[in-house]
């Protein structure tokens, strides 16, 4: 879960935060079937002033106790998006 950086950009004037829908995944959402993380993997070497975020939270609907959909406001209101390279997780 949480934000995490895919690509920093070169002297970024375009930032994607990219966010999965519900019952998705943060990176499986933006995943080629042969493993590609294409945001990560394809997009900057297109556009290479991108920097490139995505935002991963729990939206697993499929069960009783799911809260994805009664939290995901709550949870998306909550983030606060500094741009700054050293608060994300690159990994």
């Amino acid at each position: 879960f949480g934000i995490r950086e895919l690509s920093p950009g070169i002297s970024p004037i375009i930032y994607i935060v990219a966010v999965h829908g519900l019952d998705g995944h943060r990176e499986a959402s933006w995943t080629t079937d042969n493993g590609s993380l294409w945001l990560r993997d394809f997009f900057p070497q297109d556009v290479p002033a991108t920097r490139i975020l995505m935002y991963g939270y729990d939206a697993y609907t499929q069960s009783a106790a799911a809260s994805s959909t009664q939290n995901l406001n709550q949870s998306l209101t909550g983030v606060n998006i500094e741009f700054q390279p050293d608060r994300y997780d690159r990994n």
